[in-house]
């Protein structure tokens, strides 16, 4: 299966690449395109990987629906000509058709996990877009001189700091 940008599945967490460094929008621009085209591929990848699995899960069935209409002395017991429905039913419960068909359900989860991935990296960008008019604006130069929005930048300044700190040490 093919993972270009070697997304762990299992253990990734892209809500951290989508948060937003207000006070280094200038970077978030920067790494904004970069971020897109990592999941972006990931998606084409999980894509891929679905519709092999798919092929391959279609072609083991076919596979072995040919192999119990053959042999079907070794599925049924008596000797009556087993049914389409009847080899169907012997098919779905083998155990290695039963393994291809959780693949399938698996590359599909990524595969649309990975799509709302880039829906939201598409809407990152929009933001970022909005906060630098809105910077250029003016908005964020007019400090308002309560206590709870003074309180409410420090925590999310420490939360942006410890952001990058985080970014650096996977890097």
């Amino acid at each position: 299966m093919g993972k270009s940008w070697d997304i762990d599945y299992e253990n990734y967490d892209y809500r951290q690449e989508l948060k937003i460094d207000l006070d280094n929008l200038h970077m978030e621009s920067l790494v904004q395109s970069e971020l897109y085209m990592k999941y972006a591929e990931a998606e084409a990848d999980s894509r891929h990987d679905f519709d092999v699995a798919v092929k391959d899960y279609e072609r083991l069935k076919v596979k072995k629906r040919i192999e119990v209409a053959k042999y079907p002395e070794k599925y049924f017991e008596d000797d009556k000509k087993p049914t389409q429905t009847m080899i169907d039913a012997i098919v779905e419960d083998m155990k290695e058709v039963s393994r291809a068909y959780d693949e399938v359900l698996e590359c599909k989860k990524r595969k649309e996990l990975m799509e709302r991935a880039v829906k939201a990296f598409e809407m990152r960008k929009s933001s970022i877009k909005n906060l630098v008019n809105l910077h250029g604006q003016g908005y964020y130069s007019v400090q308002v001189g309560s206590q709870e929005r003074k309180m409410s930048q420090e925590i999310t300044e420490e939360k942006a700091l410890e952001r990058m700190r985080n970014r650096k040490r996977n890097d």
